[in-house]
């Protein structure tokens, strides 16, 4: 076998993992913010539209402190 083919076999799943990682991530944050337009809607709508990537981000940002000392174990 070749270099370039196991090194592919072995990075092919890290790809495939991030990508629909981030693909579901997006996925949900559209979802969200179409229904806070198309159900709640008012004069309060881009407030919500605006909150609703924080939503996603909050947990990164709170547990990424918490993962690294995890990790440095």
């Amino acid at each position: 076998m070749s270099t370039s083919l196991l090194t592919t076999r072995r990075f092919a799943p890290l790809f495939w993992t991030q990508f629909f990682a981030a693909f579901s991530d997006n996925f949900l944050k559209q979802a969200l913010i179409f229904l806070i337009l198309f159900k709640i809607g008012g004069s309060t709508a881009h407030v919500l539209v605006n909150l609703a990537p924080a939503i996603f981000i909050f947990p990164y940002f709170v547990l990424s402190a918490f993962g690294g000392e995890m990790a440095d174990r």
